[in-house]
């Protein structure tokens, strides 16, 4: 069973519930470039996400990966309207119209289905207001340059500046959120839902791969939970990180997470069968909120 798509309210565009990021390691430790500007390793990687079975890739101008990841598309033979291309804008939110141009170029589409403003310090260090950025967006969307716009990183406060002046409703907020933070971004959530933006949930794996959140009080929950599943399907042993992929699919939010490896990747695809109880999100939630309480919940990249 795939991860489900969530459609965009007011709007025919559909997300689909996993996404591959093009960014994590690759923009803090960039790979070695070819001639052709490409990096080898990053286009392997992107072909192989292609390969096991992702179709939706979460681009950003601050990865610069853009001419990878086209590459390994273009190469791919998936058509374009099966695939789903998300980027984002940061530094260059003043001259985004340029941006747009250049990332559609290198990336050899010719349409965003999805353009973010990748943090609200874009408009602080662009010296424009949350109304101005983001009336920038909506003017893409009027040219036909993508098809939805959202922000990333956004608080309710920073969305108080923008819903009253949007003329076309952010689409999605994509926020870091894992279940020792969780409590914490649920104001954030709860905001977003309640006005029909999507949320989009990152670094969801935190609590495995950080040392600073390893060892806590979600890491038996999420064994009980394998072992269920295993029972549940007659021995189908799955991981905790597809529990916590499916635990994002489960609370509605689109999951974006990336790996190199491809026994990884078909990992995070294959966690689409799971189906978790209400009882299962229940308790990973109650064992996130008690590592917060014990002082777990420190890492986020951008909050």
């Amino acid at each position: 069973m795939p991860f489900p798509s969530f459609k965009v309210a007011g709007s025919s565009v559909r997300v689909p519930g996993l996404a591959f990021g093009s960014g994590s390691t690759w923009r803090s430790n960039p790979r070695p470039l070819s001639e052709d500007g490409t990096a080898p390793a990053v286009v392997e990687a992107v072909q192989s996400a292609v390969a096991a079975g992702f179709r939706h890739f979460d681009c950003a101008e601050a990865y610069q990966t853009d001419r990878s990841v086209g590459a390994a598309l273009a190469a791919s033979g998936v058509p374009r309207p099966d695939l789903f291309v998300t980027s984002k804008v940061f530094r260059a939110l003043p001259h985004v119209e340029d941006e747009v141009q250049r990332q559609l170029r290198e990336l050899r589409i010719e349409q965003f289905d999805l353009f973010l403003i990748h943090t609200p310090k874009a408009t602080e260090v662009a010296g424009l207001t949350h109304a101005e950025a983001w009336a920038r967006l909506e003017g893409l969307v009027d040219k036909g340059w993508t098809r939805a716009i959202g922000v990333s990183n956004y608080t309710p406060s920073d969305l108080d500046s923008l819903l009253p002046h949007a003329r076309i409703p952010p689409a999605v907020n994509q926020v870091s959120i894992y279940p020792y933070i969780y409590h914490r971004v649920l104001p954030t959530i709860t905001y977003c839902e309640a006005r029909g933006i999507l949320i989009e949930a990152y670094e969801l794996a935190s609590s495995l791969v950080r040392p600073s959140e390893q060892g806590g009080p979600l890491d038996p929950v999420l064994e009980r939970i394998v072992d269920e599943l295993a029972e549940a399907s007659r021995g189908k042993r799955f991981t905790p990180g597809q529990v916590l992929l499916a635990w994002a699919s489960a609370k509605g939010w689109v999951a974006v997470t990336t790996s190199s490896k491809r026994e990884r990747q078909e990992e995070y695809v294959g966690a689409g069968e799971i189906s978790l109880t209400a009882e299962q999100v229940a308790a990973i939630d109650a064992a996130g909120k008690a590592g917060a309480e014990q002082g777990y919940g420190t890492y986020s990249s951008w909050s």
